[in-house]
């Protein structure tokens, strides 16, 4: 006698290890899902990096020591947007993602923070995103119409009006209730263009964290190791950008700064810089910092260390000419 014996799995084991609130294609949401988990698990200060928030909560590690969640993943073609939310100091902090798939690697291209109106969000881009790039904005999203101002395909917007609680909750404020609270969804939002700083540069050292709107949506921290610099020595023309397609395809990031001083500033060795990077990199491969300047000076490979999807480089002594502008790039360590 032949005993046939048939197992009923739930679809839903087989389909999807996402969330119920989660729409696309399931590998695509775990790629999504791992992706964000990967460039910001363990540094979610990056999703409150912005100086246009006063007092802005500093992020604490959760009892359960995973402090960040990803919830309402939505993907459609190579767009997504997700929701996420981690602890802080007093409260438990909540906003908004939106990626975009670029040569199979996923970008996240705006950081949307939740403010104290319950419909008001902060959107900050980088390109290819709609906008001046590395623009900043204040705005009641992320409804539809706020989604589709900020570059987002509409399918994609009005997709996530049904599976992102977030989406859904602004629309519905947009739209108005049933108690007659009303506004319309166009309103027009307030537009904060990043502006050049000139930071100075102290004798003890100094830190500097410019907008990550002029870094190209990147993330950089540059801190200064002792020096001679006279008063008034300063850094000005701190910008940065992505690869494009004409460079070097071993290149991963570019940026120049200018050390604006009258006199030659002398830095003794132990200079640290910190770049977090908008997409996730590859801890199996080795990144160099190539510097060169416009008065000859020049680094070569110095090597990074990789954690938490930061890049650290460790610069040596050196000696910054009078005026002289530094032209850095990331690159692929060559063997």
């Amino acid at each position: 006698m032949r005993i046939v014996l048939i197992l009923l799995i739930p679809l839903s084991l087989i389909v999807s290890k996402a969330s119920a609130d989660d729409f696309g294609p399931p590998h695509d949401v775990a790629a999504v899902r791992r992706d964000i988990m990967s460039m910001l698990g363990d540094s979610p200060a990056h999703l409150v990096w912005n100086t246009l928030i006063d007092n802005a909560p500093v992020p604490q590690r959760s009892p359960s020591g995973n402090q960040l969640r990803i919830s309402d993943v939505v993907i459609v073609g190579d767009w997504a947007v997700a929701s996420y939310a981690f602890h802080t100091s007093n409260a438990i902090q909540t906003g908004f993602l939106g990626l975009h798939k670029i040569d199979h690697q996923w970008w996240l291209l705006s950081r949307a923070v939740r403010g104290a109106d319950y419909v008001s969000y902060m959107f900050t881009n980088a390109p290819p995103l709609a906008g001046a790039p590395g623009s900043a904005q204040i705005g009641y999203g992320p409804d539809v119409p706020t989604l589709e101002r900020y570059g987002f395909p509409h399918n994609l917007a009005v997709i996530s009006r049904d599976h992102n609680a977030q989406v859904a909750e602004a629309q519905r404020a947009c739209e108005g209730s049933p108690k007659g609270r009303a506004r319309n969804c166009d309103v027009e939002t307030v537009e904060y263009e990043w502006y050049e700083v000139h930071h100075l540069i102290s004798r003890t050292g100094s830190g500097i964290i410019p907008d990550p709107g002029a870094m190209g949506g990147y993330d950089v921290r540059l801190q200064f190791a002792p020096s001679d610099a006279q008063p008034g020595t300063e850094v000005s023309d701190f910008s940065g950008r992505s690869p494009a397609h004409a460079d070097d395809p071993g290149a991963s990031y570019f940026f120049t700064l200018r050390i604006q001083s009258a006199h030659p500033v002398n830095f003794a060795g132990g200079s640290a810089l910190e770049i977090w990077f908008p997409h996730l990199l590859d801890s199996k491969t080795s990144y160099v910092l190539n510097l060169q300047t416009d008065k000859g000076g020049m680094f070569d490979a110095l090597p990074g260390v990789l954690q938490g999807n930061i890049l650290s480089f460790a610069l040596p002594e050196f000696t910054a000419q009078a005026g002289e502008e530094f032209r850095d790039t990331v690159r692929l360590a060559r063997p």
